[in-house]
C-alpha cells in the first residue's frame, strides 16, 4: 500500500469517528443529563419523603400527647362531675333536714335533743319500711310440713 493510501484510510478513520462522534456526543450529553436530573429528582424524593417523615412523625407523638391529655382530662371531669353530684346529694339531704344533726352543736341544748330524736324516729321509720310486712292468714298459716318445704295434701 501506498503512503497516500494509508493517509486515505487514515483521514478517513478519523472523518467517521468525528462524524460519529459528532452524532453521539449530543445523544450522549442528554443522556448524561437526564442521568443528572434523575439522579437529583432521586435526591429531592428522598428529601421529600424524609420531610413528610419526620413531619408523619411529630403529627403522630403530638396526637399521642394530646390523646393521652384528653383522657386525663376526661378522667378529671368523670371526677368532678361524681363530686358534683356528692354536693347536689348532700345540698338535697341538707334541704330536707336529714343532715341537720351536723349543723346543730351540742352546746344549743332543745334543738340538738329535737334533732337527735327526729332522726331516731326517721331511721326507725325506715326500719320499719325495710322489713315486709307479714299478714298470716289460715291458709297461708305456716305449719310443721310448710316449714320443712312440703305442702300438705288436701
Amino acid at each position: 500500500m501506498s503512503t497516500a493510501a494509508v493517509i486515505v484510510v487514515i483521514v478517513a478513520a478519523v472523518v467517521i469517528v468525528v462524524a460519529l462522534a459528532a452524532m453521539l456526543l449530543p445523544r450522549m450529553r442528554q443522556a448524561a443529563a437526564e442521568r443528572r436530573q434523575e439522579q437529583d429528582l432521586g435526591r429531592r424524593r428522598e428529601a421529600a419523603h424524609d420531610l413528610h417523615r419526620s413531619a408523619a412523625e411529630q403529627e403522630q407523638q403530638r396526637a399521642d400527647r394530646l390523646e393521652r391529655e384528653s383522657e386525663r382530662l376526661e378522667r378529671e371531669a368523670r371526677a368532678r362531675r361524681a363530686q358534683a353530684e356528692s354536693h347536689d346529694e348532700r345540698a338535697e339531704i341538707h334541704r330536707q333536714g336529714l343532715a341537720d344533726e351536723e349543723l346543730v352543736r351540742e352546746d344549743e341544748g332543745g334543738l340538738a335533743e329535737r334533732v337527735r330524736g327526729e332522726r331516731a324516729e326517721r331511721e326507725r321509720l325506715a326500719q320499719e319500711r325495710a322489713e315486709p310486712e307479714r299478714e298470716i292468714t289460715p291458709e297461708r298459716e305456716i305449719t310443721p310440713e310448710r316449714e320443712r318445704g312440703r305442702e300438705p295434701r288436701p
